[in-house]
């Protein structure tokens, strides 16, 4: 919630989100580093509440902001993330495990 709280309040900024991700991982690097061995482990990583305080990671996510937002976006989120210029967007065949189990769960559960 206080997340969303931040994004709202800074709405004319939405790649803060992108450096509230990047100072996330930079908190986690410790146990990304020592507890991450396979999928089945970033899987779980991801799954599970972490004890990162909430203010730590938003005062690096603001310093990260302040500090690379003019080298990293050229001033706007827009013109810096590559887009698909014509055509269509390529074809995805290969699928996590994950995503696929839960699918094809769900599909059980309709059907």
């Amino acid at each position: 919630m206080r997340l969303m709280d931040h994004l709202f309040t800074y709405r004319e900024d939405p790649e803060l989100l992108l450096f509230f991700c990047a100072a996330f991982l930079i908190c986690s690097r410790t146990t990304i580093t020592q507890q991450v061995m396979s999928i089945e482990d970033l899987i779980a990583f991801q799954t599970r509440q972490s004890g990162l305080s909430f203010k730590k990671i938003m005062a690096l996510a603001l310093k990260l902001h302040g500090q690379y937002k003019q080298s990293v976006f050229c001033g706007a989120l827009t013109q810096a993330l590559p887009m698909a210029q014509s055509g269509e967007y390529p074809l995805f065949t290969r699928y996590p495990d994950q995503v696929a189990l839960s699918q094809v769960r769900l599909r059980e559960k309709i059907l």
